[in-house]
């Protein structure tokens, strides 16, 4: 023994006999030992209200902060700075494009009604010279005395001209004052004014061409950067966030918060961004203009901005409260979605598929209503705006008439008013959209702003960062802690002990009494309360925390991979290690073999947290990252669990090697692993209890002694002596081959003692004849190939619920999918079709699905599409009311007042219209597409949570069309890809419906714009309709340019969310692997890559959006230039002309229009068919499928069973004889690499009923694929797997499941309380059996102890709030309490200290009564009485036998008891 463990030892023997001194002290002083338990109980009433306090002002600090509008610009660099600029110059310039057309059209309506006057004139005077006719109207305007003698004169001059009748007719069209209304202008000026302004309006159609591309194309660049820089920095502040922090916030919510939230700031500072600034500029200068003119009628017509300012208040109130909370709902089901599929096993396993569907759509219900809130407010308010406006026109053509007539303005003064307040007055309206996506912007922006300007309590870039590396000295002085999420229990209370360089500490105790919770203190997860921690003698506090970790070798108990090859993961603690570094390591941790023997070795792909990989395998991985970083101090925290005895053996040599003369703390519950250790601590409820070495504890025959006890494996006295007489042979034979990475050699396998016969296949005939008894389903095995298809297929499309109304959608949607399946025939051709999909603009659309989704919501779709037919149809009667409204400007005196009245009363009527038909289609369209949101989501995760195993084990290279987005990487069925999709996907498809309505809307305006174009002047319409075909290449060539892009943006959120779920769920592996940073890199590549694609694609469409911009200037062109022409000529009259010119540019704007619907119609189409994929996929073992056997429950003691007893022979009950048989399987994402494989000596397997079954053998061997196959999570390659003599394929799989209980390896808990996590069992548990059921597991007293008790939340995977052995005994009661017939334990004990294991244990033990047991096990101890051993050694069965029949066979299964002894 080492001086320094002798001082450690007197010394804690001084302690002992001190405390024995104040313990008699304290027993002759009561009343004063009652003082001070008073004071220190009022001390800990003190010590909880603070920390009750702390926790409140804490929550205060965390809620979200108000975010304005302005501050969403808080991240934008210099060179984002200058793309801001101009694309705000842009906007601006654009938004001054239409105030000056307007003004310019004022202009052009003056020339036009001079040349209506000119033609009035020559017609009634029959005068052609242009002098002339100047002459004449000059004398006639004329109220000088000389006029009379000029009239004369020139009647002399013009004998033709009968001057009386002349004059008649100007007094009748331009009333009795005709001499101050008349005006000319000669005909050439006429056409020289015309041309000047055609030019200007040419030279303005050409700005706004360029203004338009730079605008859209800057400020969609820069929202896209801004998203991505947003985006990063909330991911950068998450990594930097304490792990308290992230205990308290969720994966999947902070997942929909990157995802979600930040695509709705993105929308608030692009293409809304844009919009604001054209909108507010032509509102400013149309105003500007309004005024210039008639600055009474402006005030007049702007009467109505404060009304419409009061209604833009109220819907930004609105919608910022009911934004906020629909982000936060949706943040809640992106958490319990990602979960549940990271948990897909435990989920099927327990058959509680449809309680998880219920869950998520419980969330998704209270999403749906804030929705029809919304869009009934939306809906309702921007139909007041609509009323308002047309209201305005009322008041202008009142008004404006009257002024006219009362000289005080001219009609092109009128004109020019009207346009600048009806432009400007749009322009607001055009606000509302985009108001509404500022007010959600800026509430989604309130949380992910609150997230980056976090600071996190314990700061990673403090702290020193020594030269050299630490000694390893460790000291922990009284010191006290609780967890953020629990203050007021304490788990460590003023823990002291120290740990000099070089040595080794093994910690042990019960589960819970913070044996890990020291080694997460040393790794600076949380911070102390009182106390002092010192390393090196420096206070913890001081050091760089990633420079501290780095420091650490860190092995715990849970194995966690991460995505990626083998390689990689052994790597990531020393990205520099070469390849024969990372193989020695291997090597070092027994693995390496394993690796070598894959496909693809060490570039395997391990998949999401390396699901296809055994624990054992798992954690040999990470002890090979350990030993390869080549710490200075070595953290294991149960860091051989999961290993059989011999891996543990070798293993536990490599790692002592590897802590020679390093400083290493180690967590056991297995004690031979840390006999050898120099300080052993005793932990209890948070303190130590004992200290010393192995053998000084022995010794004591305290609470390390009856630790010690209750693990010893005792071998019976005949296998001592063979023990005996071979000692010497054997050992020499493990010194020989017990080698790292070398497996020891065995004899030749034996035959099976156990009596093993064939299966009586003949009772599944028997069962079958029994068909027509309710009891019993089972499915023809002569059925045809499409009838299974489409029983299957229609199964995936039914919600399985109670609602009614679903059950009649089910019907419904179960025919759609037997009309789909009948086309199962002419599959090759549609994939082909598809692999060329990309040809096409436009994406095909699955009308008959989404029509049939949208049945259940016929009423809300018919009153929207009722809607959008009206304002379809108001569109183009505005038209006509509008050119007969000016058109009232060519009358004078009485007539001139009436038509005015007459057409300005129209508006009210149309406004009263467009209100009902505004809020119907806004209303009905959108309460629908939030219900079709709610189911699509739902189902979509339904048939999620149903597909097979192997499903969400694909790891598939990216399938694109363009060359760019292959870039993006490759594709996965992870938990993070699969959220982003219910999230993604649906939120592209919301709008469809308003798209459809929309495209529906323009379609039906265009055809009445057309035909009243048409009928006004076909002459003229056929001059204007050749721009159509440039505006539909246009419109071509944009979709065509933006091909792909929505893809690029899925792929792109998927792969970033993949990346940000890995991280989440095991946020605390990643802090102490110090891969933050890698991550981090890791996420921005996956956003910046495609960014430049993104970019390319943006200014293309928009160059295109801008030229279809264009054709409406190129039309007016045309359209005012033969105008003038065919007015000159006679051939149309003025009113019906400027009626045509303004159809059919409101048809050419429904065109542009339709032009910009299509790309996001386009991107909501190829998200149904996204949605359709997950929909229609039929899973392989599907538990929807209702086919199959379902015996009766031998155990019922209901009436009915006791009757039906009668008529039914034994095989019809369910017992749970197991037999396996010839069997070989290989997962499906490794299909060359077999794990099991039968060979013809050990073919088959027999378990009878109610006996007990142990499976053992290295890890990795495949002894895990055995339970997976029990539970038909995977199906084999070949042989059978038959429960009661009956395949378990045959059997219903849901109603087969039932039987079944599990508690696996990693105990896999959820986000909820640890009642519902019992219950997760049985779902109707009542309160008493869930105690009862913890009781049973050794975990009850524990949960009373928490202040919330059995309604205490656990916490999330990556952060739960209790230990591994807590964890694991709450799966134990979870499994109990379901009172199975077969038992399935994997690994069931391994996280639980020797006491707990041996009550467990023995309650186990009982429970296993009566029942089918299997257990897979490393610690033999806990096997010794089952009734029957099997032995797996690569994938083969080795030897089988009683524990008793395999020790005298001295084969595999002695020389792992053996080796066990031996550690």
């Amino acid at each position: 023994m080492s001086k320094g463990e002798e001082l450690v030892i007197e010394d804690s023997l001084l302690k002992n006999e001190q405390n024995n001194i104040n313990i008699e002290k304290n027993s002759t002083d009561i009343p004063n030992n009652k003082d001070n338990n008073t004071k220190e109980n009022k001390t800990e009433e003190n010590n909880t209200n603070e920390k009750e306090k702390k926790k409140k002002e804490e929550e205060k600090e965390e809620k979200p902060k108000r975010v304005t509008y302005f501050q969403l610009y808080r991240y934008v660099s210099k060179k984002d700075a200058w793309l801001f600029f101009w694309g705000v110059f842009s906007s601006v310039a654009l938004g001054w494009a239409t105030p000056l057309m307007i003004n310019y059209m004022g202009d052009i309506l003056a020339i036009f009604m001079n040349l209506v006057n000119y033609n009035i004139l020559k017609q009634n005077t029959n005068i052609d010279n242009d002098t002339e006719l100047n002459e004449f109207v000059n004398i006639i305007k004329s109220n000088s005395s000389s006029s009379n003698n000029q009239l004369i004169e020139f009647n002399n001059k013009h004998t033709s001209l009968n001057f009386t009748s002349t004059i008649q007719s100007i007094e009748q069209i331009y009333g009795n004052n005709y001499s101050q209304t008349i005006s000319f202008r000669t005909h050439e000026a006429i056409w020289d004014d015309l041309k000047k302004y055609l030019i200007i309006y040419s030279s303005l159609g050409i700005i706004t061409f360029i203004v338009s591309a730079l605008s859209n194309s800057l400020l969609d660049i820069f929202s896209t950067r801004q998203g991505i820089k947003i985006r990063t920095l909330t991911f950068k502040s998450i990594m930097n966030q304490e792990v308290a922090w992230h205990e308290k916030n969720n994966p999947g919510e902070l997942l929909s918060r990157l995802i979600g939230d930040v695509s709705i700031i993105e929308g608030g500072l692009g293409g809304s961004l844009a919009s604001i600034i054209v909108n507010l500029t032509t509102f400013i200068a149309c105003y500007i203009i309004a005024f210039t003119n008639s600055w009474l009628l402006s005030l007049e017509m702007g009467s109505i901005i404060p009304i419409l300012i009061v209604i833009f208040v109220i819907l930004i109130i609105f919608l910022s409260k009911y934004t906020k909370k629909l982000r936060d709902i949706f943040a809640e089901a992106g958490n319990i979605a990602l979960e549940a599929i990271s948990q897909i096993k435990i989920i099927a396993a327990f058959g509680n598929e449809d309680n998880e569907s219920q869950r998520y759509k419980k969330q998704l219900k209270r999403a749906r209503k804030y929705d029809i809130i919304l869009a009934i407010l939306m809906g309702t308010l921007l139909g007041a705006v609509l009323f308002i406006i047309y209201c305005s026109y009322w008041i202008l053509f009142r008004f404006g008439t009257k002024y006219i007539y009362e000289g005080s303005m001219t009609a092109a003064q009128v004109y020019k008013v009207f346009l600048s307040i009806l432009s400007g007055t749009s322009s607001l309206t055009g606000l509302s959209g985009t108001i509404a996506s500022i007010a959600q912007s800026t509430a989604a922006a309130g949380t992910v702003f609150s997230i980056i300007d976090r600071t996190p309590k314990i700061n990673n870039e403090k702290g020193e960062k020594p030269k050299k590396n630490l000694k390893g000295d460790i000291e922990f002085r009284d010191v006290c802690f609780s967890y953020p999420s629990r203050p007021e229990i304490p788990i460590l209370k003023k823990i002291s002990f120290k740990c000099n360089a070089g040595q080794t500490i093994a910690i042990v105790g019960s589960s819970g009494s913070g044996k890990s919770t020291i080694i997460q203190l040393l790794e600076r997860f949380y911070e102390k309360e009182s106390g002092e921690i010192l390393i090196d003698d420096i206070p913890i506090e001081n050091y760089n925390i990633p420079w501290l970790r780095d420091q650490f070798g860190i092995v715990s108990q849970t194995p966690v991979l991460f995505e990626g090859s083998i390689a990689d993961n052994i790597r990531c603690t020393n990205p520099t290690a070469s390849q024969t570094e990372v193989e020695n390591a291997s090597k070092d941790a027994c693995i390496h073999d394993f690796i070598k023997s894959l496909s693809e070795g060490y570039e395997t792909n391990v998949n999401e947290r390396g699901l296809t990989l055994s624990g054992g395998q798992k954690q040999r991985i990470c002890i090979a990252r350990a030993i390869l970083s080549n710490p200075n101090i070595l953290l294991l925290d149960e860091a051989t669990s999961a290993l059989d005895n011999k891996s543990e053996k070798i293993v536990q040599d490599a790692l002592n090697s590897v802590g020679y003369n390093r400083t290493t703390i180690i967590i056991a519950h297995r004690l031979s692993t840390i006999k050898n250790a120099d300080i052993i601590l005793v932990m209890d409820n948070g303190e130590i209890i004992e200290t010393g070495t192995h053998n000084d504890l022995m010794e004591k025959q305290g609470s390390y002694y009856n630790l010690v006890k209750n693990q010893n494996i005792a071998l019976t006295n005949v296998d001592k002596e063979i023990e005996e007489q071979d000692e010497q042979e054997d050992l020499y034979k493990m010194d020989d081959d017990q080698v790292p990475g070398i497996e020891h050699a065995l004899s030749k396998p034996v035959r099976n003692s156990v009596s093993i016969s064939e299966p009586k296949f003949n009772s599944l005939d028997r069962i079958k004849k029994a068909v027509n008894h309710k009891t019993v389903a089972s499915i023809s095995t002569n059925a045809s190939l499409l009838e299974k298809q489409e029983k299957r297929r229609s199964k995936m499309m039914i919600q399985n619920n109670n609602e009614e109304e679903e059950e009649i959608e089910e019907n419904e949607d179960t025919d759609a999918a037997k009309a789909l399946l009948k086309k199962d025939l002419n599959d090759d051709l549609l994939k082909n079709e598809e692999e060329f999909s990309h040809v096409r603009v436009f994406k095909k659309m699955h009308w008959r699905r989404y029509l049939n989704y949208n049945k259940r919501y016929w009423f809300p779709l018919g009153l929207g599409l009722l809607g959008t037919v009206i304002n379809g149809i108001v569109t183009p009667f505005y038209s006509y009311i509008y050119a007969e409204s000016l058109n009232s400007f060519n009358e004078h005196g009485q007539k001139l007042l009436e038509h005015g009245y007459f057409w300005s009363s129209m508006f009210i009527i149309l406004g009263l219209i467009n209100f009902i038909g505004s809020a119907l289609q806004s209303c009905g369209l959108q309460c629908a597409t939030a219900c079709l949101s709610y189911k699509l989501r739902s189902r979509m995760f339904q048939s999620i949570l149903h597909q097979e195993m192997g499903y969400f084990d694909e790891h598939k290279a990216a399938d694109l069309n363009d060359d760019v987005l292959e870039s993006t990487g490759s594709s996965t069925n992870s938990s993070g890809s699969l959220t982003s999709k219910l999230n993604l996907e649906v939120d592209l498809m919301k709008g469809f419906n308003g798209d459809i309505a929309d495209l529906g809307k323009e379609v039906i305006t265009i055809i009445v714009c057309l035909a009243i174009a048409i009928f006004n002047s076909s002459r003229l319409f056929l001059i204007l309709a050749i721009v159509i075909p440039f505006i539909i290449l246009s419109i071509y060539l944009q979709m065509k340019s933006i091909r792909n892009k929505n893809e690029l943006i899925r792929s792109t959120f998927v792969n970033s969310s993949a990346v940000v779920s890995e991280v989440f769920i095991n946020v605390k592996t990643v802090f102490e692997l110090n891969l933050q940073n890698k991550y981090i890199n890791k996420y921005d590549e996956s956003l910046y890559k495609p960014q430049k694609s993104l970019e390319h694609k943006y200014i293309k469409s928009n160059v295109w959006s801008s030229c279809t911009s264009v054709a409406k200037y190129i039309a007016i062109i045309i359209g005012y230039i033969f105008t003038a022409k065919y007015i000159d000529n006679g051939t149309v009259v003025f009113a019906k002309a400027y009626t045509t010119i303004e159809a059919f540019n409101i048809g050419i704007g429904s065109i542009i229009s339709i032009g910009t619907i299509a790309p996001t119609y386009d991107k909501a189409v190829e998200a149904f068919g996204k949605i359709l994929e997950i929909l229609d996929r039929k899973s392989k073992i599907d538990p929807l499928d209702e086919s199959g056997i379902k015996k009766l429950d031998q155990d019922s003691s209901s009436d009915q069973a006791q009757i039906q007893t009668e008529f039914h022979q034994k095989e019809e009950f369910f017992e749970g004889n197991i037999t396996i048989k010839e069997l070989k399987f290989a997962y499906p994402s490794r299909p060359n690499n077999v794990i099991l494989q039968f060979d013809e000596i050990n073919s088959k397997i027999e378990i009878p009923y109610g006996k007990k079954c142990g499976i053992i053998g290295s890890s990795g061997c495949g002894k895990s694929t055995f339970i997976a196959l029990l539970l038909r999570w995977y199906d084999p390659n070949r042989g059978g797997i038959y429960i009661d003599d009956i395949n378990t394929k045959d059997y219903n799989l849901k109603w087969l499941r039932e039987k079944m209980s599990i508690v696996n390896q990693d105990s896999s808990l959820f986000n909820m309380s640890v009642a519902d996590n019992i219950r997760y069992g049985k779902q109707n548990a009542t309160q008493e059996e869930i105690e009862d059921a913890a009781k049973k597991a050794n975990i009850h007293d524990f949960i009373q102890s928490l202040p919330e008790g059995y309604n205490t939340i656990i916490g999330s995977a990556g952060t739960s709030k209790m230990s591994g052995g807590q964890k694991q005994r709450i799966a134990i009661a979870r499994a109990i309490i379901r009172k199975p017939k077969i038992l399935l334990l994997d690994e069931a004990t391994s996280a639980l200290d020797a006491e707990s294991e041996l009550l467990v244990q023995k309650a186990l033990d009982e429970f296993s009564s009566g029942r089918t047991t299997i257990a897979i096990a490393h610690r033999l101890s806990t096997l010794k009485d089952f009734d029957y051993l099997i032995v797996i050694k690569e994938g083969k069965i080795e030897e089988m036998g009683s524990p008793k029949e395999l020790l005298e066979k001295k084969g595999e299964y002695y020389s792992m008891v053996k080796a066990g002894n031996k550690n």
